[in-house]
């Protein structure tokens, strides 16, 4: 499986645009870092809005968009660019939170109501 700066076919074609004019490794890595930090600067205050919204704790919200971030790291190598990395990012949040909620909700006690 080739990475984002190791794309299958040799070409650039699979690396964001502030990627592709690249020409050597380092350039290539020290772009892609930056260019994480800006992903990461740009839609982290998003990600926290969103996980909050659902888990309505800032604490675990901001586990869950920690995991989220180390989720999408790894997961650079499977980017295509077929989608924004914001959707991409958003799309990593949801099973995230998805996990999170199952979880809390197959840990509490189920409360029987008697008439």
């Amino acid at each position: 499986m080739g990475s984002p700066t190791d794309p299958k076919d040799g070409s650039n074609s699979r690396l964001p645009l502030p990627l592709r004019n690249k020409q050597t490794d380092e350039e290539r890595d020290a772009a892609l870092r930056e260019w994480i930090t800006q992903l990461w600067v740009q839609h982290q205050p998003m990600l926290l809005e969103i996980a909050h919204f659902h888990l309505r704790d800032w604490d675990r919200a901001q586990e869950v968009v920690q995991d989220t971030w180390v989720d999408f790291q790894k997961s650079l190598g499977r980017f295509e660019g077929r989608c924004s990395p914001k959707t991409w990012l958003v799309q990593i949040l949801r099973r995230r939170l998805k996990k999170e909620l199952l979880a809390q909700f197959s840990s509490e006690p189920v409360r029987h109501y008697s008439e």
